[in-house]
């Protein structure tokens, strides 16, 4: 009889991280009737209705339209994470049962075997 294993990969790619720009802390609503949420990160993009596209330090995208946008206020030089710092974000958001695997270019965390998600490294290692 055939096993079907299920396995989940997020894969985050450190090759290429951008140069020095400003950090800025963004302040925005999503709904009339909540309190500011906030994000910090660089400005990718200011469209001319004012809304924003930010890059967090692990590299989140998030979208703030102009009309929820409260406040933007540069605090210092934007850093993009550690590998350390990122496998601790996706362990935080995806939960137990994963691990974290680095290579030299990339940071993985899956709940596959770890051999399995170590020949997986070495693939795109390879690859890239």
């Amino acid at each position: 009889m055939r096993q079907i294993f299920g396995f989940c990969f997020l894969i985050w790619n450190l090759f290429g991280t951008v140069s020095a720009s400003e950090l800025w802390q963004v302040e925005f609503r999503t709904d009339d009737d909540q309190p500011a949420s906030s994000v910090a990160g660089r400005i990718l993009v200011e469209a001319q209705d004012g809304g924003l596209l930010v890059q967090t330090p692990t590299a989140e995208i998030v979208t703030v339209p102009g009309e929820n946008l409260v406040a933007k206020q540069s605090v210092g030089e934007f850093q993009t994470a550690t590998a350390e710092e990122l496998g601790k974000t996706m362990l935080a958001e995806l939960g137990v049962g994963f691990r974290v695997h680095n290579t030299e270019h990339y940071v993985i965390a899956s709940d596959a075997k770890s051999d399995y998600t170590e020949d997986v490294g070495k693939l795109f290692e390879r690859l890239h």
